[in-house]
């Protein structure tokens, strides 16, 4: 593997990480918003409350599935998620 396309693919981590942090802000800000704990956001789109916070720590990379009903619970609330 060569030395730029190592660099490549370590920006493009960097990028993704600082996306999962900023999606992971604004759900956090949003959630607060709203009034809700983690619990009760978590049971209201269908996951743990533990992946949520996974999700707003941005230590877990949520499923599609996941990613687009947060899309539609802060798009619901008029906040972008990145």
């Amino acid at each position: 593997m060569s030395t730029a396309t190592v660099k490549t693919e370590r920006a493009a981590a960097l990028e993704m990480v600082a996306d999962l942090k900023a999606i992971g802000r604004n759900v956090r800000i949003e959630r607060r918003r709203l009034g809700y704990s983690l619990e009760e956001m978590a049971e209201k789109i269908g996951c743990s409350w533990q992946m949520l916070g996974h999700v707003e720590r941005a230590t877990y990379k949520p499923s599609w599935e996941l990613y687009w009903t947060l899309v539609k619970f802060c798009r619901g609330g008029k906040m972008p998620l990145a």
